[in-house]
């Protein structure tokens, strides 16, 4: 026996724990990166409805503002802290990552910038949540062109 094993073999439920915890932190990162896009049409929606309310006072003399605002505040704080944290992500991804072709680094760190959650998303998919594709190889004989 292996003396670095600790006394036992190698299970395979030890691999597939820890494929089932990065495929976890995947989706999890997945979601965060859909979030943006989910949380820009709530916005948008809502400030769509105050600005046609024209901030005008509603009756009982509340103000055109909606209930909620204040809540609304700090989802808006945390989805810019996140959207700063997965742009830092995808940016030091893009730019490591053996997954992505040398010739396209550049172009991701770019895209992942000046694009925003649209780019990530597109980025996560490709990159991050599909399985690696398995290497290509072709056997050449020698004084032979591969086919």
């Amino acid at each position: 026996m292996d003396e670095g094993s600790g006394g036992g073999k190698m299970g395979v439920g030890e691999d597939a724990g820890e494929e089932a915890v990065t495929r976890t932190r995947r989706l999890l990162l997945g979601l965060a990166t859909a979030w943006q896009l989910v949380y820009a049409s709530l916005f948008t929606g809502t400030l769509v409805r105050v600005l046609m309310s024209g901030f005008a006072p509603l009756p009982g003399g509340a103000s055109g503002l909606p209930e909620d605002f204040g809540a609304l505040f700090f989802v808006h704080l945390g989805t810019l802290l996140l959207m700063l944290g997965l742009a830092a992500y995808y940016v030091a991804h893009a730019a490591r990552s053996p997954r992505v072709p040398k010739r396209w680094r550049g172009t991701w760190v770019v895209l992942n910038v000046v694009g925003g959650f649209l780019s990530q998303i597109v980025y996560w998919y490709l990159y991050v949540w599909r399985e690696p594709e398995p290497l290509q190889t072709t056997l050449v004989r020698p004084g032979r062109a591969p086919e």
